[in-house]
């Protein structure tokens, strides 16, 4: 298990400028109440994605320089709606996640559902206080360049709005994402994200297990990247189909294998591993 870097973030960092205005439109009125708000949020998103994109050798040079930034901005803009412009008690999942696809514009009007999902929401409990995890892919690079950038961010619940906590995601920068939630021991919130290397000849994927706790996110598990996998969600888990390797480099039939796992309280355990069709 490991902590990961970037889960605790400092409430003082300073706004970038195209973020100023914001707080002014979200003030006084819930985005649900306000659509002319989530309108020029959702402009304000399109214009800086549209700089994290590139069709030559001069705009990948100066992407490299602007990336990391204009990825921030686009990341604080998402922050700041959900923080003051969604009414914590009168919101749910699917309120979260429909108001994030349509703030998100482009980035998701063309959802490739073998690759990535639409944003995804949940509200839970950890520790007796509500929580929010969100989860989302932000499309960056050129043409045949995919350098997605992934983030998982989670709230907390205070006098009736979500308070930024922590993030995490890294792992699939460059990768396609999916994410859901799992059964979870106590005190924690547990998730299970995968996705497929972008631009790989094949099909190369990633799997991660996150625990969030109200303070901050975990890698519970992860696992060396897998081939041409299949995820399946279980009642105690989940279960992985993919290539054997060993077998298809010997060329020994049947070349996938079905993994199962569950979730314990300290980690995830192979319960049975057996030949897949």
């Amino acid at each position: 298990m490991r902590r990961d870097n970037d889960t605790r973030v400092n409430r003082k960092a300073s706004f970038l400028p195209t973020v100023l205005g914001v707080l002014l439109l979200l003030r006084g009125a819930a985005a649900a109440q306000a659509p002319d708000t989530k309108a020029f949020l959702r402009r304000q998103i399109s214009e800086v994605s549209q700089r994290l994109r590139f069709s030559d050798a001069n705009g990948a040079e100066q992407y490299k320089n602007v990336k990391q930034q204009l990825t921030a901005q686009i990341q604080t803009i998402v922050d700041q709606y959900l923080t003051q412009g969604v009414d914590a008690n009168k919101s749910d999942d699917k309120d979260i996640e429909k108001s994030l696809k349509e703030l998100m514009g482009d980035e998701h009007d063309a959802d490739d559902p073998e690759h990535y999902a639409p944003p995804f929401a949940q509200i839970g409990n950890v520790r007796g206080d509500r929580f929010l995890v969100v989860g989302y892919k932000l499309m960056r690079g050129g043409g045949a360049v995919n350098d997605s950038a992934t983030s998982i961010r989670g709230y907390r619940v205070q006098n009736g709005h979500f308070e930024f906590i922590a993030a995490t995601g890294q792992d699939f920068d460059g990768y396609g994402f999916f994410l859901k939630p799992l059964p979870s021991p106590p005190n924690e919130s547990w998730f299970l994200s995968w996705g497929a290397l972008s631009g790989f000849n094949g099909n190369r994927t990633r799997v991660r297990v996150y625990a969030f706790d109200g303070t901050s996110f975990r890698t519970v598990w992860d696992p060396a990247d897998l081939y041409n996998v299949t995820v399946k969600l279980t009642k105690e888990g989940f279960a992985l189909i993919h290539l054997d390797e060993d077998r298809y480099k010997r060329m020994l039939p049947p070349y996938f294998v079905q993994d199962d796992y569950i979730v314990v309280p300290d980690g995830v355990r192979l319960l049975s591993s057996q030949n897949a069709q």
